[in-house]
């Protein structure tokens, strides 16, 4: 037996025999086990990766405020047509969106300048002006960048995670950076398990956390 062969056998046998109920567990991959009929489900793993990275390309480099908005429109919707839960989408955009929102909180906001005609603020709080032109690149960058991320929940949101690691080897990412996705994909579970455990172990022991040398030894 060759070693390719060797690598193939040793993921068969890692990946495949699994238990459902702790991978449900998996939070990269709500949906994995759900197998609602969908559009993107007829198309090759391979091609569903180019076409999210080639979405992503596209858009990252679109500034028109009329093309940004159709990109989102689409991404929209492929998750509609992806069949991807709300809920599921919700939990992945989040993350983004909470940059999203520091950004227009922060950024805008500049000194103004008692002396400038020109300045061209949305409002004014005391000495500090909210740019308008800030608050127009922060606004791209939120349509930019929630284009890209639902175009990859809508392409790659249904795919199952051994299959898109070995998509991925397939299109010629590096077998060891293939197979750590795969192991880390597999024991996310196993670890989230474990920890619970040990939670529970605690709270039935009457353990409380507190700022003293047993706390930092559990």
């Amino acid at each position: 037996m060759t070693k390719h062969h060797s690598v193939e056998v040793l993921l068969i046998y890692l990946f495949y025999p699994y238990n459902p109920k702790n991978h449900n567990k998996v939070v990269f991959f709500p949906n994995r086990h759900h197998h609602t009929s969908h559009v993107f489900r007829r198309l090759d793993p391979r091609s569903r990766i180019l076409g999210a990275v080639a979405f992503a390309v596209v858009v990252s480099c679109l500034s028109g405020w009329v093309a940004l908005s159709v990109a989102l429109g689409v991404a929209v919707l492929a998750v509609w047509l992806g069949r991807i839960s709300g809920k599921s989408v919700l939990f992945r955009i989040a993350p983004l969106n909470l940059v999203v929102l520091t950004t227009f909180l922060l950024i805008p906001w500049s000194w103004s300048n008692l002396d400038s005609e020109t300045r061209d603020a949305l409002f004014q709080l005391g000495s500090l002006d909210y740019d308008r032109e800030k608050f127009r690149l922060a606004l791209r960058f939120a349509l930019t960048g929630n284009s890209i991320v639902l175009g990859f929940v809508a392409m790659l949101g249904n795919l199952e995670p051994t299959t898109l690691g070995q998509s991925l080897g397939s299109l010629g990412l590096p077998s060891k950076l293939t197979q750590l996705f795969l192991l880390t994909i597999r024991y996310l579970s196993v670890l989230e398990e474990q920890w619970s455990r040990m939670q529970f172990a605690a709270k039935v022991r009457g353990f409380r956390p507190r700022f003293n040398l047993l706390t930092y030894r559990t």
